[in-house]
């Protein structure tokens, strides 16, 4: 009977409006990865708006195939010219409604940005993970502030040591809405399992 009540109160928060993610199962590693299904991108624009970089901001949710475990991660990726290779470098920062608020260093520094170049255009993604349980506590945190804020920015920092250069861009409104869907979505796989541990 309680894995009926639970079953059903994970349908009934997926099937709510907004709440459309993508699933994707990962054998490898035994997990179950969720992704909002309309993915949103930002551009940032420099004088005589010209297009400088084209961003993606992307909420994951990774729930173990037994449903011990779930947390957040961020995908961060950034599309532009020869020098989005060295951003980030000095750390990943979203200013939420006026209120800064930094990834966390720990988990910057296991999450190694991946590039690649064609002609003059580069691609940069970060796979944004927590590995311990305060890291997730943090990144779930982090997660539901981003999803509750109106105007947020992300801000990809260039290093203390110098080179490379600060990129930002406002996050639209559809990322914002994916931010949101994750973390209703979130809570809802947290919901089933309380439910379904009775």
């Amino acid at each position: 009977m309680k894995w009926i009540v639970a079953v059903l109160l994970l349908l009934i928060a997926a099937g709510c409006p907004g709440q459309q993610m993508d699933e994707k199962n990962d054998q490898a590693m035994q997990v179950t990865l969720y992704t909002p299904h309309r993915i949103g991108i930002s551009k940032e624009r420099q004088g005589n708006d010209l297009l400088r970089t084209v961003w993606l901001t992307i909420p994951v949710i990774a729930e173990k195939y037994d449903h011990t475990d779930k947390w957040f991660g961020i995908v961060v990726e950034m599309r532009g010219n020869k020098q989005v290779v060295n951003a980030g470098t000095g750390g990943l920062m979203f200013t939420v409604d006026g209120k800064q608020i930094a990834v966390s260093a720990t988990i910057l520094t296991h999450s190694h940005p991946q590039s690649s170049c064609a002609l003059a255009r580069c691609t940069v993604t970060w796979s944004i993970g927590p590995r311990t349980s305060a890291e997730k506590t943090a990144m779930a945190a982090f997660v539901r502030t981003v999803a509750d804020g109106h105007e947020v920015y992300a801000t990809l920092l260039p290093a203390d040591t110098g080179g490379g250069q600060r990129f930002t861009a406002k996050l639209t409104d559809e990322q914002l809405l994916g931010f949101h869907d994750a973390q209703q979505y979130y809570d809802s796989l947290v919901v089933t399992k309380k439910v379904s541990a009775q």
